[in-house]
């Protein structure tokens, strides 16, 4: 099929990063995104997706330097933990966690 380019790809994760910016007090993008994350395009873009395979790429060497300059511009950050050995198990875990707290913040009797 028509795959978007890597502009289209790019233009999305620029506009996913000022949404971000928006809604954020501070104006900071933590420069991550969910590995889920979709568009709101018809049909919907896997930017998620797409950054990861960004990552991998370039911690391959394989990411073009042009492509490193605009993606490290945006605020993309390469790696998701300063961690070296973090798994995506105990990043599963830390996320699982922060939700089961913040539910329980929401709850007065610290229920989840």
């Amino acid at each position: 099929g028509n795959a978007p380019s890597w502009d289209m790809m790019y233009d999305a994760l620029c506009q996913y990063a000022q949404t971000n910016r928006d809604e954020n007090e501070g104006r900071i993008w933590d420069g991550t995104i969910p590995q889920s994350y979709k568009t709101h395009d018809e049909p919907a873009l896997n930017l998620g997706i797409w950054v990861n395979h960004q990552r991998t790429t370039y911690k391959n060497k394989k990411l073009c330097d042009e492509r490193v300059g605009k993606l490290e511009k945006v605020g993309l950050k390469w790696a998701v933990r300063k961690g070296r050995n973090a798994s995506s198990w105990d990043m599963m875990h830390d996320a699982l966690c922060q939700y089961a707290q913040s539910r329980k913040d929401e709850n007065e009797n610290g229920i989840w």
